[in-house]
């Protein structure tokens, strides 16, 4: 049935078959898709405020996961902001929690989080697709995949100033008790091991879905190549794992959680610092505790991570050295002088993490982004080199194919889900 549609999606456990069109599967009608992002997040990364930009980014996300504890919903960090796909008996109880995001979002940090809400039946209707997957990046955590140039367009249309209007919302205090919970900013930044921790975005420009997909198998293929398996080029170093004990770095969770007084959030402030204090030893020594096994909890840690992700665009954030990118600008800028892809790359020292946990030991997601702008600037880049955001087409030529899950009847040369 739609309503449990991705709670029973089959489970992809090889990143590489995000790129197998057999795995995805056509997102009901009667759902609804959720963009946010910040406008002008560009300008406030650019002033040092790239922790409040990605901390607004996963604001959206916890307040929608919020809503049913026990419900699976998809969504993808983009470091600004996020998509979420949501069924269509969750959206009059989203839209008021969407609203207190963007108002704690203007009232606390001073930045403007759009939020639209498209039906997905309007995709279609458009003749675009949208398709999904789910990828097990751990035990406890499940990632959406998502594919199709139905995103493309859900994005530019509620950009634009006049299309979008009628699917915007607008920023509304109001009581939502526990609206952030689980939402979690405690870690120091997490330096690479190797030098250099890059942002990637990556967009294959093909005409057909096997065109696409052939394009993202050889770019993740080539990352491997260059940088080694999984766990050679992982942004979060267990070793390097450190709880901060600096009050800027845990202020932005206690003005967002700590309640509207600002007595309120200095007790949270207080409380949290004392709480870090404490797992520092923990971690330390490797204790075990009635909820928690700190000796494992960095390796559950790590694994839950969303350090590599697809939504019509493949992301990654990843270590190595000077040289290796090297490597990877070169391959990338040969793909991109054939016609094949555009990209944008953000080069930083360490990486920063966003944290969602329920459990401390089960269901959690850490959100993964390269310092000092990290996706935000590589998004930068990739607008310079493509259109990506030119004006919205509003219905695709009649000619254009409707069939397959992509609109395209070719399938992929490998396996299948």
């Amino acid at each position: 049935m739609a309503h449990n549609f991705y709670a029973t999606l089959p489970i992809i456990t090889d990143f590489v078959q995000i790129t197998d069109a057999n795995c995805y599967h056509r997102v009901p009608d009667d759902w609804v898709i959720v963009v946010s992002d910040i406008e002008q997040s560009t300008k406030a990364i650019g002033e040092g405020r790239y922790k409040d930009v990605n901390f607004i980014g996963a604001s959206t996300i916890v307040a929608l996961l919020n809503l049913q504890p026990n419900l699976d919903i998809p969504f993808v960090f983009g470091g600004d902001g996020a998509t979420v796909l949501l069924p269509p008996w969750l959206v009059e109880q989203a839209k008021p929690a969407l609203q207190a995001v963007q108002h704690l979002s203007e009232s606390i940090y001073n930045l403007h989080l759009r939020v639209g809400i498209m039906p997905v039946s309007e995709v279609y209707a458009h003749r675009y697709q949208l398709e999904i997957a789910k990828f097990a990046a751990s035990d406890n955590y499940a990632q959406a995949m998502i594919n199709g140039d139905g995103l493309t367009f859900v994005e530019q249309t509620i950009k634009d100033p006049v299309a979008g209007a009628k699917y915007l919302l607008a920023a509304q205090s109001s009581d939502q008790p526990g609206l952030l919970d689980g939402l979690e900013c405690r870690w120091q930044e997490i330096p690479s091991r190797y030098g250099e921790t890059v942002s990637l975005l990556v967009r294959a420009e093909a005409n057909t879905t096997t065109q696409r997909n052939a394009i993202n198998r050889q770019v993740i293929e080539q990352i491997e190549a260059i940088y080694g398996a999984d766990d050679s080029h992982h942004p979060v170093d267990v070793q390097q794992l450190s709880l901060t004990l600096r009050i800027q770095d845990l202020w932005g969770e206690a003005r967002l959680r700590g309640g509207t007084s600002k007595l309120q959030q200095l007790r949270y402030l207080n409380n949290i610092w004392w709480l870090n204090v404490l797992g520092k030893l923990l971690l330390a020594t490797g204790a075990k505790t009635e909820l928690t096994d700190w000796a494992e909890y960095p390796q559950i840690l790590q694994a839950s991570t969303d350090y590599r992700k697809y939504d019509a665009m493949l992301r990654m954030v990843i270590a190595g050295t000077p040289e290796q990118r090297q490597q990877l600008e070169q391959f990338l800028n040969a793909e991109r002088a054939a016609g094949r892809l555009n990209y944008g790359l953000h080069v930083s020292d360490s990486a920063l993490m966003t944290c969602i946990v329920f459990e401390r030991m089960g269901r959690q997601v850490h959100f993964i982004d390269g310092n000092n702008g990290g996706y935000a600037k590589a998004a930068d880049q990739l607008k310079q080199q493509s259109h990506y955001l030119e004006p919205p087409v509003t219905t695709k030529p009649v000619s254009q194919p409707k069939t397959g899950l992509l609109g395209d009847t070719s399938s992929p040369s490998w396996g299948t889900c």
